[in-house]
Protein backbone atom coordinates (compact mmCIF):
# COMPACT_ATOMS: atom_id res chain seq x y z
CA UNK A 1 0.00 0.00 0.00
CA UNK A 2 1.15 3.71 -1.03
CA UNK A 3 0.14 6.53 0.88
CA UNK A 4 1.61 10.16 -0.48
CA UNK A 5 1.12 13.39 -0.72
CA UNK A 6 -0.61 13.40 3.01
CA UNK A 7 0.10 16.39 5.46
CA UNK A 8 -1.59 16.65 9.30
CA UNK A 9 -0.65 17.76 12.23
CA UNK A 10 -0.13 15.26 15.25
CA UNK A 11 -0.49 16.68 18.96
CA UNK A 12 -1.37 14.09 21.24
CA UNK A 13 -0.12 12.85 24.87
CA UNK A 14 2.51 9.88 24.32
CA UNK A 15 1.86 6.80 25.01
CA UNK A 16 -1.61 7.37 23.52
CA UNK A 17 -2.88 5.80 20.22
CA UNK A 18 -0.91 7.41 17.45
CA UNK A 19 -2.30 8.01 13.74
CA UNK A 20 -1.89 4.96 12.21
CA UNK A 21 -2.30 3.87 8.36
CA UNK A 22 -1.55 0.73 6.40
CA UNK A 23 -0.05 -2.57 7.04
CA UNK A 24 3.24 -3.23 7.53
CA UNK A 25 4.90 -6.37 5.43
CA UNK A 26 7.41 -8.22 6.08
CA UNK A 27 10.01 -5.92 4.35
CA UNK A 28 8.60 -2.61 3.57
CA UNK A 29 10.22 1.21 3.78
CA UNK A 30 8.21 3.96 5.65
CA UNK A 31 8.47 7.44 5.48
CA UNK A 32 7.58 10.89 7.06
CA UNK A 33 8.42 14.53 6.10
CA UNK A 34 8.31 16.10 9.68
CA UNK A 35 9.32 19.59 11.65
CA UNK A 36 8.31 20.90 14.53
CA UNK A 37 6.27 24.39 13.70
CA UNK A 38 7.73 25.98 17.40
CA UNK A 39 11.03 25.40 18.99
CA UNK A 40 10.07 25.82 22.11
CA UNK A 41 7.37 23.47 23.08
CA UNK A 42 8.31 20.56 24.93
CA UNK A 43 8.32 17.13 23.60
CA UNK A 44 9.31 14.97 21.02
CA UNK A 45 7.48 13.82 17.69
CA UNK A 46 7.98 11.11 15.39
CA UNK A 47 6.43 8.16 14.51
CA UNK A 48 6.03 4.26 15.28
CA UNK A 49 6.36 1.19 13.38
CA UNK A 50 5.06 -2.12 13.88
CA UNK A 51 1.89 -1.23 15.88
CA UNK A 52 -0.62 -3.79 17.12
CA UNK A 53 -3.20 -2.38 19.58
CA UNK A 54 -3.24 -4.80 22.62
CA UNK A 55 -5.42 -3.60 25.79
CA UNK A 56 -8.47 -1.41 25.22
CA UNK A 57 -6.48 0.71 27.20
CA UNK A 58 -4.79 4.20 25.90
CA UNK A 59 -1.28 2.71 24.46
CA UNK A 60 -1.92 -0.52 25.34
CA UNK A 61 -0.03 -1.68 22.20
CA UNK A 62 3.16 -3.10 20.61
CA UNK A 63 5.42 -0.87 19.10
CA UNK A 64 8.64 0.59 17.75
CA UNK A 65 8.87 4.28 18.48
CA UNK A 66 11.06 6.50 16.64
CA UNK A 67 11.22 9.90 17.35
CA UNK A 68 13.37 13.11 17.54
CA UNK A 69 13.85 14.45 21.17
CA UNK A 70 14.66 18.02 21.09
CA UNK A 71 15.71 17.93 24.51
CA UNK A 72 18.79 15.62 23.54
CA UNK A 73 18.92 16.87 19.93
CA UNK A 74 19.13 13.16 18.73
CA UNK A 75 16.87 10.32 17.38
CA UNK A 76 15.18 8.20 19.92
CA UNK A 77 14.37 4.67 19.70
CA UNK A 78 12.43 2.79 21.82
CA UNK A 79 10.39 -0.80 22.02
CA UNK A 80 6.93 -0.66 23.93
CA UNK A 81 4.46 -3.33 24.81
CA UNK A 82 1.47 -2.94 26.64
CA UNK A 83 2.43 1.31 26.67
CA UNK A 84 5.46 0.36 28.82
CA UNK A 85 9.35 0.83 27.33
CA UNK A 86 11.25 -2.32 27.17
CA UNK A 87 14.96 -2.26 26.83
CA UNK A 88 16.93 0.38 26.81
CA UNK A 89 16.35 3.05 24.37
CA UNK A 90 18.94 3.62 21.60
CA UNK A 91 20.05 7.50 20.91
CA UNK A 92 21.88 8.75 18.45
CA UNK A 93 23.28 12.79 18.81
CA UNK A 94 22.14 14.93 16.16
CA UNK A 95 24.28 17.90 14.49
CA UNK A 96 25.15 20.74 16.77
CA UNK A 97 22.35 23.82 15.12
CA UNK A 98 19.90 20.64 14.26
CA UNK A 99 16.59 23.78 13.37
CA UNK A 100 13.67 21.30 14.58
CA UNK A 101 11.55 24.23 12.60
CA UNK A 102 13.21 22.72 9.39
CA UNK A 103 11.26 19.86 7.45
CA UNK A 104 13.60 17.06 7.44
CA UNK A 105 13.48 13.19 5.91
CA UNK A 106 12.59 10.12 8.10
CA UNK A 107 12.83 7.22 6.52
CA UNK A 108 12.08 3.50 8.23
CA UNK A 109 13.45 0.45 5.97
CA UNK A 110 12.30 -3.00 8.15
CA UNK A 111 14.10 -6.84 6.26
CA UNK A 112 13.05 -9.79 7.90
CA UNK A 113 15.82 -12.51 8.23
CA UNK A 114 16.02 -16.08 7.74
CA UNK A 115 14.93 -16.49 11.97
CA UNK A 116 11.74 -14.20 11.64
CA UNK A 117 13.39 -11.64 13.43
CA UNK A 118 12.73 -8.06 12.24
CA UNK A 119 15.45 -5.54 11.63
CA UNK A 120 15.31 -1.90 10.88
CA UNK A 121 16.90 0.77 9.59
CA UNK A 122 16.00 4.06 10.63
CA UNK A 123 17.62 7.06 8.84
CA UNK A 124 16.75 11.07 9.79
CA UNK A 125 17.95 12.83 6.75
CA UNK A 126 17.81 17.32 6.19
CA UNK A 127 16.00 18.51 3.00
CA UNK A 128 18.37 17.26 0.30
CA UNK A 129 18.07 14.06 1.79
CA UNK A 130 21.92 13.61 3.06
CA UNK A 131 21.86 11.53 6.78
CA UNK A 132 22.38 13.11 9.66
CA UNK A 133 21.39 10.43 11.87
CA UNK A 134 20.97 6.35 11.00
CA UNK A 135 19.97 3.37 13.58
CA UNK A 136 19.60 -0.17 13.03
CA UNK A 137 17.65 -2.05 15.44
CA UNK A 138 16.66 -6.01 15.69
CA UNK A 139 13.69 -6.76 17.22
CA UNK A 140 12.68 -10.16 18.81
CA UNK A 141 10.69 -11.92 16.30
CA UNK A 142 7.26 -11.56 17.81
CA UNK A 143 6.97 -7.78 16.84
CA UNK A 144 7.33 -9.92 12.89
CA UNK A 145 5.04 -12.44 13.09
CA UNK A 146 1.73 -10.61 12.55
CA UNK A 147 2.60 -7.44 10.14
CA UNK A 148 1.42 -4.27 12.10
CA UNK A 149 0.35 -0.29 11.46
CA UNK A 150 2.71 2.50 11.40
CA UNK A 151 2.04 5.98 12.51
CA UNK A 152 2.82 9.76 13.14
CA UNK A 153 3.32 10.81 16.93
CA UNK A 154 4.35 13.24 18.95
CA UNK A 155 4.85 13.59 23.15
CA UNK A 156 4.30 15.76 26.31
CA UNK A 157 2.79 19.05 24.65
CA UNK A 158 4.64 18.77 21.58
CA UNK A 159 3.03 19.92 18.47
CA UNK A 160 4.45 18.94 14.50
CA UNK A 161 3.58 18.97 11.44
CA UNK A 162 4.03 15.73 8.95
CA UNK A 163 4.05 16.14 4.92
CA UNK A 164 4.47 13.28 2.34
CA UNK A 165 3.60 10.14 4.50
CA UNK A 166 4.72 6.94 2.51
CA UNK A 167 4.11 3.32 3.12
CA UNK A 168 5.51 0.98 0.22
CA UNK A 169 7.11 -2.54 -0.01
CA UNK A 170 10.44 -2.22 0.36
CA UNK A 171 12.64 -2.79 -3.02
CA UNK A 172 14.68 -5.46 -2.88
CA UNK A 173 16.07 -5.92 -6.06
CA UNK A 174 19.89 -6.01 -6.76
CA UNK A 175 21.17 -2.42 -7.75
CA UNK A 176 23.19 -2.69 -10.95
CA UNK A 177 26.82 -2.23 -9.94
CA UNK A 178 28.40 0.95 -11.54
CA UNK A 179 31.39 0.22 -13.97
CA UNK A 180 34.35 -0.11 -12.48
CA UNK A 181 36.55 3.38 -13.47
CA UNK A 182 40.14 2.23 -14.83
CA UNK A 183 43.79 2.73 -14.69
CA UNK A 184 47.02 2.50 -16.81
CA UNK A 185 50.68 1.80 -16.31
CA UNK A 186 51.54 1.59 -12.18
CA UNK A 187 54.37 4.38 -12.03
CA UNK A 188 57.32 3.12 -9.73
CA UNK A 189 58.54 6.23 -9.23
CA UNK A 190 55.48 7.61 -7.29
CA UNK A 191 54.16 4.34 -5.90
CA UNK A 192 55.09 2.81 -2.28
CA UNK A 193 54.45 -0.01 -0.60
CA UNK A 194 55.31 1.24 3.10
CA UNK A 195 57.30 -2.15 3.84
CA UNK A 196 59.34 -0.30 6.36
CA UNK A 197 60.83 2.91 5.21
CA UNK A 198 59.60 5.85 3.24
CA UNK A 199 61.89 7.09 -0.07
CA UNK A 200 63.79 10.23 -0.34
CA UNK A 201 60.52 11.65 -2.67
CA UNK A 202 58.61 12.17 0.44
CA UNK A 203 58.64 14.96 2.69
CA UNK A 204 56.47 15.65 6.15
CA UNK A 205 54.68 18.82 7.07
CA UNK A 206 54.99 19.56 10.94
CA UNK A 207 56.69 16.11 10.98
CA UNK A 208 55.54 14.54 14.64
CA UNK A 209 57.97 11.51 14.58
CA UNK A 210 55.79 9.97 17.99
CA UNK A 211 52.39 9.75 15.81
CA UNK A 212 53.71 7.97 12.89
CA UNK A 213 55.39 4.66 11.70
CA UNK A 214 55.45 1.41 10.41
CA UNK A 215 53.10 -1.76 11.48
CA UNK A 216 52.95 -4.76 9.48
CA UNK A 217 53.26 -3.46 6.53
CA UNK A 218 51.00 -0.59 6.87
CA UNK A 219 52.12 3.01 7.15
CA UNK A 220 50.70 4.14 11.05
CA UNK A 221 49.45 7.87 11.12
CA UNK A 222 47.82 9.05 14.15
CA UNK A 223 45.27 11.34 13.74
CA UNK A 224 46.33 15.03 15.31
CA UNK A 225 45.45 18.60 13.98
CA UNK A 226 43.91 20.03 11.72
CA UNK A 227 43.47 21.97 8.44
CA UNK A 228 40.15 24.35 8.11
CA UNK A 229 40.35 28.10 7.62
CA UNK A 230 43.09 29.75 9.83
CA UNK A 231 43.15 26.69 12.01
CA UNK A 232 46.63 24.87 10.38
CA UNK A 233 47.60 22.68 12.90
CA UNK A 234 47.56 19.24 11.85
CA UNK A 235 50.90 17.42 11.60
CA UNK A 236 52.47 14.54 9.64
CA UNK A 237 50.84 15.69 6.31
CA UNK A 238 53.14 13.49 3.88
CA UNK A 239 53.48 14.88 0.15
CA UNK A 240 55.26 13.96 -2.52
CA UNK A 241 55.61 15.74 -6.25
CA UNK A 242 52.43 15.05 -8.43
CA UNK A 243 53.18 13.20 -11.85
CA UNK A 244 52.88 15.58 -14.78
CA UNK A 245 49.99 15.55 -17.21
CA UNK A 246 47.07 13.14 -15.57
CA UNK A 247 47.31 10.25 -13.35
CA UNK A 248 44.83 8.13 -10.97
CA UNK A 249 46.42 7.28 -7.62
CA UNK A 250 44.73 5.54 -5.13
CA UNK A 251 45.41 3.92 -1.24
CA UNK A 252 43.77 1.30 0.64
CA UNK A 253 43.10 2.66 4.28
CA UNK A 254 42.45 0.91 7.46
CA UNK A 255 40.67 3.49 9.93
CA UNK A 256 37.39 3.73 12.04
CA UNK A 257 36.86 7.20 13.69
CA UNK A 258 34.64 7.57 16.61
CA UNK A 259 34.85 11.28 17.35
CA UNK A 260 33.71 14.45 15.57
CA UNK A 261 36.03 15.56 12.86
CA UNK A 262 38.26 12.93 12.97
CA UNK A 263 39.47 11.98 9.27
CA UNK A 264 41.81 10.31 7.09
CA UNK A 265 42.81 9.77 3.21
CA UNK A 266 44.14 10.72 0.16
CA UNK A 267 45.58 14.68 0.07
CA UNK A 268 46.13 16.74 -3.12
CA UNK A 269 47.96 20.10 -1.30
CA UNK A 270 49.50 23.50 -2.30
CA UNK A 271 49.47 25.03 1.09
CA UNK A 272 47.43 24.96 4.30
CA UNK A 273 44.42 27.08 2.84
CA UNK A 274 44.83 25.15 -0.54
CA UNK A 275 44.09 21.61 -1.21
CA UNK A 276 41.62 18.74 -1.61
CA UNK A 277 40.94 15.84 0.44
CA UNK A 278 39.45 12.85 0.32
CA UNK A 279 38.49 9.94 2.84
CA UNK A 280 36.21 8.50 5.83
CA UNK A 281 35.46 11.02 8.07
CA UNK A 282 33.18 10.92 11.23
CA UNK A 283 30.69 13.85 11.74
CA UNK A 284 28.13 12.96 14.97
CA UNK A 285 26.85 9.77 14.63
CA UNK A 286 27.65 8.94 11.13
CA UNK A 287 31.50 7.91 9.55
CA UNK A 288 30.92 9.25 5.81
CA UNK A 289 33.49 9.37 2.88
CA UNK A 290 33.73 13.03 2.32
CA UNK A 291 35.45 15.02 -0.39
CA UNK A 292 36.83 18.87 0.35
CA UNK A 293 38.19 21.94 -0.67
CA UNK A 294 39.44 25.12 0.59
CA UNK A 295 40.86 27.64 -1.33
CA UNK A 296 41.69 31.66 -0.80
CA UNK A 297 38.10 33.66 -2.36
CA UNK A 298 36.75 37.04 -2.23
CA UNK A 299 33.99 36.85 0.70
CA UNK A 300 30.95 39.11 0.88
CA UNK A 301 31.69 42.74 2.57
CA UNK A 302 30.78 42.83 6.00
CA UNK A 303 27.44 44.77 6.86
CA UNK A 304 28.78 45.87 10.46
CA UNK A 305 31.23 48.73 10.85
CA UNK A 306 34.64 47.96 11.46
CA UNK A 307 34.09 43.78 10.74
CA UNK A 308 37.00 42.56 8.88
CA UNK A 309 35.60 40.72 5.60
CA UNK A 310 37.36 37.30 7.00
CA UNK A 311 36.55 35.78 10.11
CA UNK A 312 40.02 35.42 10.85
CA UNK A 313 42.55 38.10 9.87
CA UNK A 314 45.80 35.83 10.00
CA UNK A 315 46.69 32.20 9.45
CA UNK A 316 47.59 30.62 12.57
CA UNK A 317 51.39 30.15 13.44
CA UNK A 318 52.89 27.66 12.10
CA UNK A 319 51.41 27.63 8.95
CA UNK A 320 52.12 26.52 5.85
CA UNK A 321 51.02 28.76 3.49
CA UNK A 322 51.74 31.34 0.33
CA UNK A 323 49.72 33.77 1.72
CA UNK A 324 50.91 35.07 4.81
CA UNK A 325 47.45 37.40 5.72
CA UNK A 326 43.87 37.54 4.64
CA UNK A 327 42.38 40.02 3.07
CA UNK A 328 38.96 41.14 1.57
CA UNK A 329 39.77 39.15 -1.82
CA UNK A 330 42.08 35.90 -0.02
CA UNK A 331 39.88 34.55 2.33
CA UNK A 332 39.73 30.94 3.68
CA UNK A 333 36.75 29.19 2.10
CA UNK A 334 35.96 25.33 2.84
CA UNK A 335 33.21 23.88 0.98
CA UNK A 336 32.93 19.78 1.32
CA UNK A 337 30.22 17.00 -0.07
CA UNK A 338 29.82 13.61 1.18
CA UNK A 339 28.61 10.24 0.46
CA UNK A 340 27.39 8.21 2.63
CA UNK A 341 28.37 4.19 2.96
CA UNK A 342 27.01 1.06 4.79
CA UNK A 343 27.92 -2.05 5.89
CA UNK A 344 26.14 -4.08 8.30
CA UNK A 345 29.10 -5.23 10.46
CA UNK A 346 29.45 -3.45 13.29
CA UNK A 347 33.45 -2.27 14.38
CA UNK A 348 34.79 -1.88 17.65
CA UNK A 349 36.15 1.41 17.02
CA UNK A 350 33.14 2.77 15.16
CA UNK A 351 30.01 4.70 16.10
CA UNK A 352 26.72 2.82 17.33
CA UNK A 353 25.62 4.14 14.55
CA UNK A 354 25.62 1.76 10.91
CA UNK A 355 28.57 2.78 8.90
CA UNK A 356 31.14 2.58 6.58
CA UNK A 357 33.67 -0.65 6.60
CA UNK A 358 37.19 0.05 8.76
CA UNK A 359 38.92 -0.83 5.26
CA UNK A 360 37.78 1.42 2.55
CA UNK A 361 39.89 2.11 -1.19
CA UNK A 362 40.27 5.39 -2.20
CA UNK A 363 41.15 7.15 -5.58
CA UNK A 364 41.62 10.40 -7.27
CA UNK A 365 41.68 10.93 -10.76
CA UNK A 366 43.45 13.93 -12.09
CA UNK A 367 42.24 15.61 -15.32
CA UNK A 368 43.91 18.96 -15.96
CA UNK A 369 43.20 20.85 -12.41
CA UNK A 370 39.70 18.72 -12.08
CA UNK A 371 40.42 15.77 -9.47
CA UNK A 372 37.68 13.69 -9.02
CA UNK A 373 37.47 10.89 -6.06
CA UNK A 374 36.54 7.28 -6.08
CA UNK A 375 35.62 5.27 -2.75
CA UNK A 376 35.10 1.68 -2.52
CA UNK A 377 34.18 -1.06 0.09
CA UNK A 378 35.62 -3.88 -1.42
CA UNK A 379 38.17 -2.90 -4.13
CA UNK A 380 35.80 -4.16 -6.97
CA UNK A 381 32.86 -1.86 -6.94
CA UNK A 382 33.65 2.12 -7.13
CA UNK A 383 31.70 5.07 -6.10
CA UNK A 384 32.28 8.48 -8.00
CA UNK A 385 32.17 11.67 -5.39
CA UNK A 386 32.34 15.19 -5.89
CA UNK A 387 35.33 16.70 -7.93
CA UNK A 388 36.91 20.14 -7.46
CA UNK A 389 39.36 22.53 -8.82
CA UNK A 390 42.69 22.94 -7.67
CA UNK A 391 45.65 24.81 -8.97
CA UNK A 392 49.06 25.71 -7.62
CA UNK A 393 48.99 28.97 -4.89
CA UNK A 394 52.35 30.03 -6.56
CA UNK A 395 55.09 28.30 -8.37
CA UNK A 396 57.20 27.75 -5.19
CA UNK A 397 53.80 26.39 -3.70
CA UNK A 398 53.11 23.83 -6.49
CA UNK A 399 50.83 21.28 -5.83
CA UNK A 400 52.06 17.96 -4.23
CA UNK A 401 50.24 14.50 -3.33
CA UNK A 402 50.31 12.38 -0.12
CA UNK A 403 47.99 11.39 2.63
CA UNK A 404 46.79 13.02 6.08
CA UNK A 405 44.94 12.10 9.12
CA UNK A 406 43.18 15.20 10.80
CA UNK A 407 41.35 14.97 14.06
CA UNK A 408 40.00 19.00 14.99
CA UNK A 409 39.45 17.65 18.35
CA UNK A 410 41.47 16.61 21.75
CA UNK A 411 40.95 12.95 20.73
CA UNK A 412 44.15 12.25 18.95
CA UNK A 413 44.36 8.30 19.85
CA UNK A 414 42.80 6.94 16.36
CA UNK A 415 45.53 5.67 13.95
CA UNK A 416 45.23 5.86 10.22
CA UNK A 417 47.02 2.87 8.02
CA UNK A 418 47.93 2.94 4.70
CA UNK A 419 48.75 0.26 3.16
CA UNK A 420 50.27 1.62 -0.29
CA UNK A 421 50.06 4.41 -2.50
CA UNK A 422 49.65 3.34 -5.77
CA UNK A 423 49.98 6.35 -8.88
CA UNK A 424 49.40 5.04 -12.39
CA UNK A 425 48.39 6.81 -15.67
CA UNK A 426 45.41 7.21 -16.85
CA UNK A 427 44.34 4.42 -19.44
Amino acid sequence: MLISNARTRAASRFPATPWTWSPWSASSTTSAVPRRPCSKRAGCYGCVVSYRQGSSAAGGGRFLAVFVDPAQNALITTLYNNGHPIGAEQASPLPAGFDHTDWHHLTVDQETDGTGQPVYRITLLDRNRDPLAVQERALPAVFGQYGGAVGVMTTGDARADFDNITVASLDMAPVPAPPTPSTGTLLPGYSDEFNGALGPRWSWIREDPSKHGFVNGQLEITVNGDLYRQFNSATNILLENQPAGDYVMETKLTFDPNQNFQSAGLLVYSDDDHYIKVGPYHHFSLTKILSARETLEPQPTSNTPGQPPCDETAPQAGSNVAVPAYSHDQCPAYGEAWDYLANPTPTENGSMAYHPRVTDWLRVYRHGDVYTPYVSLDDMQWVKGSAWTLSATTPSFPVRIGLYAFSAGPNNDVPALFDYMHVYTLP
